[in-house]
């Protein structure tokens, strides 16, 4: 085993994972995978995505909590008033804000 240095920029922020020793299930977890991208039109949503939301047995109240501020208002990083296009913005609990 080898000791290697590395410099960086002092402004520059790494994440990095080390697993040792890694299994096969950790192999498979980090690997590349193919990207798909799927595009729902307003009739498929309607027809296809809501019915399967609906009849699931999970609580999305905490989305409209958040649409409607009474949830995590203080944490809206960007918000679209737009009542068609419109979204809002909020950070993952797990990004710390700086890296991009």
């Amino acid at each position: 085993m080898s000791n290697k240095q590395v410099h960086l920029k002092k402004d520059t922020e790494i994440k990095t994972t080390v697993v040792y020793p890694a299994t096969e299930k950790h192999l498979q977890k980090y690997l590349s995978r193919s990207v798909y991208l799927i595009q729902e039109t307003g009739e498929d949503y309607k027809n296809i995505t809501l019915p399967f939301i609906e009849s699931q047995s999970i609580s999305i109240q905490w989305v409209y909590n958040i649409l409607e501020k009474k949830a995590e208002a203080d944490r809206i990083v960007y918000e679209n008033p737009d009542p068609i296009n419109g979204f809002v913005l909020i950070p993952d609990f797990k990004w710390n804000q700086k890296q991009v």
